[in-house]
C-alpha cells in the first residue's frame, strides 16, 4: 500500500508516510500502527502546533476507515 496520504506522487494531504510492514508507517512525526485492531499515533516529538495535530488525526481516521473496509 502506498502513502494513504499521497494525493500525487509529490503531493501528500497530510504527513507523508513510508511504509514499514503491513502495520506500521513512519512519518516525520512519529509512528503509526495497529493497536487492538485499530490505527494509533506514537509521536517522535513532544511538541506539536495545531495545524500539525489536525493532520495526525485526519491520517489516524483514514488509516481506520480504509482498515475497517478491508474487513
Amino acid at each position: 500500500m502506498e502513502c494513504p496520504n499521497c494525493i500525487t506522487p509529490w503531493k501528500c494531504n497530510g504527513p507523508h508516510l513510508e511504509q514499514m510492514s503491513d502495520s506500521i508507517y513512519k512519518s516525520i512525526h512519529g509512528y503509526f500502527l495497529i493497536k487492538n485492531d485499530r490505527w494509533i499515533f506514537t509521536p517522535v516529538d513532544k511538541e506539536f502546533d495545531v495545524d500539525t495535530l489536525f493532520s495526525i488525526i485526519d491520517t489516524l481516521r483514514n488509516l481506520n476507515e480504509s482498515h475497517a473496509r478491508r474487513y
